[in-house]
């Protein structure tokens, strides 16, 4: 296990930026070590963390079947993809809501939350194999682990490039300069999102400081 004190990762983010920016990002994290005491570890050796699925739940939500709170109904995405549950894919393209189109079919009547979240894990499983691949061979505390899978979670690993600097850097152990490029992952069907934006304001946060 590769360790760091805490001031050897204040340090360390503070030798990749200046000014005063990069000095307040270097207090935040110098306060917020001593409450989570972070551990870099190779990313091989991490799961997501149960504060990650509390996290992705609010971000993706769920649409209510019959306004019922205790029932998910499938719906389209913003990119307009048929979606059910917390975000899980069930085809590209509209939903046809016809129970002729058997993709659609077990969803048509809504699912309860807890199969809403079963399909989350699967979800996130995959999206943890992804992270673990495109950043094979770095070291990372938990909650830098819980941004990646979030942000594969989302955005998905078709669109993840291997040479975006988000990763790059990361696995060259420039934490402060991946964590900046959470922010330009922000487009989505041809344009910037006001949701996304926050989204990936949110993950830098959890990089950065372990803020769920």
């Amino acid at each position: 296990m590769v360790r760091l004190s805490r001031k050897d990762l204040v340090r360390m983010l503070a030798a990749q930026g200046s000014g005063a920016q990069s000095q307040k990002i270097s207090q935040k994290a110098q306060q917020l070590w001593n409450n989570t005491g972070a551990a870099f570890r190779p990313v091989a050796q991490y799961t997501a963390s149960q504060n990650l699925v509390n996290i992705i739940k609010f971000e993706e939500g769920y649409r209510r079947h019959n306004n019922n709170p205790n029932l998910a109904a499938l719906y389209n995405d913003a990119v307009k993809n048929c979606t059910v549950g917390y975000g899980t894919l069930v085809h590209l393209g509209k939903c046809a809501f016809s129970p002729s189109d058997q993709r659609e079919a077990p969803y048509l009547n809504g699912i309860t939350l807890q199969h809403a979240e079963q399909l989350l894990r699967a979800d996130m499983a995959v999206a943890e194999r992804d992270v673990k691949a495109l950043l094979k061979g770095a070291n990372l505390t938990q909650h830098m682990y819980d941004a990646y899978v979030s942000l594969l979670y989302n955005i998905g690993r078709t669109r993840a490039n291997p040479a975006w600097k988000v990763f790059t850097e990361a696995k060259n152990g420039n934490y402060n300069n991946a964590a900046k490029e959470f922010l330009d992952i922000d487009n989505a069907g041809g344009g910037k999102l006001a949701g996304l934006t926050l989204r990936r304001q949110r993950e830098r946060d959890i990089f950065l400081y372990g803020k769920y």
